[in-house]
C-alpha cells in the first residue's frame, strides 16, 4: 500500500487520554504541537517541547493517559511518508499531520477515563485461583525472551526450558529486587539494574516494573502503600537509563496512570470472573513480542507478593 493513497486522508479520534487532551486545549491554532518522534504500523509516537511523548494509535491498540485513538483498525502508519522530526500541528479542532493526514476532533470523541476502583482488601481465595489460572495462560501463550523463563523458575519449578542470556540475567535482577522487597532493604542496586534492561521499545526489566507497580496502584494497603513509596523514592525518572517511550511508562506508572488493558488485567484478578480474566490476559498478550508477558508477568508477583504478606496489612 503506497502512502500517497492517504494524502488528505481524514480519520476521526474516537477516545484520548486526559494528559493528550490537556496538551491540545493548551495549544493555538496553527501552531506545531510537537514532532514525530518514531513511527510503527499501530502508532506514532511524538514529543512535545517539553520532552513528553504522546501517542496516536489505530482503534486496536489500547487507551491510555497520553494517547489519542482514531477509528480505524486497517492502517500502517509506516506506509505515509512520515519522518522522524515531522511537526505536527493544530488546525481548526484537528491534528494536522504533514499535510497527509488530518485527525478530527469532534463530538465523537470521547476523554477515556479509568473505571478501575482502587481495593483496600483483598479476597485471598479469588486471588489464588487467579494465579492458577494465569500459571495455564504463561504456560501456554506466554512470550519468551523476557519474564516468562524467571516465572516458570521461580513460581512453577519448570527448570527444562532453556533459556537465553537475556532471559538468565532479567530472573537474576528480578531476584534481587524480590528479595530486596522481601528483606525490606531496596535501594537503587536493586532497582537500577532492571530499568532499561532487555530489549524492544519497552524493555522487559521496565515493563515488568510497570505491571508491578500499576497493582501498587490499584491495592492501597499499607504493605502496598510502603513499597510504592520506596520506589517512588528511588527512581529518579529524569536519570534513569532507558527508552525514551518507556521512561514514559514509567513515568505514568509512578503517577498512578496506566494504560486499559492493564487496569483490565488488574481489576479482573481482584474478581471472580475467570471468562473475563482469560480475555483480559488475551488481549495484554497481544502487547509487543514479550512486553505483554512481561507486563503479566509483573503484575502477578506484585499479587503474590501481597497475598503472602496478608498479615502485615494491619
Amino acid at each position: 500500500m503506497k502512502w500517497d493513497k492517504y494524502i488528505f486522508t481524514e480519520f476521526a479520534a474516537i477516545s484520548y487520554g486526559k494528559d493528550f487532551m490537556e496538551l491540545f486545549n493548551q495549544m493555538e491554532d496553527l501552531k506545531i504541537i510537537g514532532e514525530i518522534h518514531s513511527i510503527y504500523r499501530n502508532v506514532i509516537n511524538f514529543k512535545d517541547d517539553k520532552g513528553i511523548i504522546y501517542a496516536i494509535s489505530s482503534e486496536n491498540i489500547g487507551n491510555s493517559p497520553f494517547t489519542l485513538r482514531v477509528n480505524t483498525k486497517d492502517i500502517d502508519f509506516r506506509t505515509f511518508g512520515f519522518k522522524k522530526g515531522d511537526a505536527i500541528f493544530k488546525s481548526n479542532n484537528r491534528l494536522n499531520l504533514q499535510g497527509i493526514l488530518n485527525i478530527k476532533l469532534g463530538l465523537d470523541s470521547c476523554l477515556w477515563m479509568p473505571k478501575v476502583k482502587k481495593k483496600a482488601i483483598l479476597n485471598k481465595a479469588a486471588i489464588a485461583q487467579n494465579i492458577k489460572c494465569f500459571n495455564k495462560f504463561i504456560l501456554e501463550k506466554g512470550s519468551v525472551g523476557g519474564c516468562r523463563y524467571y516465572y516458570l523458575k521461580n513460581y512453577l519449578n519448570i527448570n527444562n526450558y532453556r533459556p537465553g542470556i537475556v532471559e538468565i540475567e532479567l530472573a537474576k535482577r528480578i531476584d534481587c529486587f524480590i528479595d530486596a522487597i522481601n528483606n525490606n532493604y531496596m535501594n537503587k542496586e536493586q532497582i537500577n539494574p532492571l530499568i532499561g534492561f532487555g530489549i524492544g521499545l519497552t524493555p522487559s526489566g521496565d515493563d515488568f516494573l510497570v505491571g508491578f507497580i500499576s497493582v501498587l496502584n490499584i491495592v492501597i494497603t499499607n504493605y502496598s502503600y510502603r513499597i510504592k513509596k520506596k520506589l517512588i523514592n528511588l527512581v529518579d525518572i529524569d536519570k534513569i537509563s532507558t527508552t525514551d517511550v518507556s521512561r514514559q511508562t514509567l513515568y505514568a506508572a509512578i503517577k498512578g496512570r496506566t494504560e486499559e488493558h492493564i487496569l483490565n488485567v488488574i481489576d479482573s484478578f481482584l474478581g471472580e470472573d475467570k471468562k473475563r480474566l482469560k480475555f483480559s490476559f488475551k488481549k495484554l498478550f497481544e502487547i509487543g513480542s514479550s512486553s505483554g508477558t512481561d507486563l503479566a508477568v509483573g503484575i502477578v508477583v506484585a499479587f503474590i507478593l501481597l497475598i503472602n504478606n496478608f498479615n502485615m496489612e494491619e
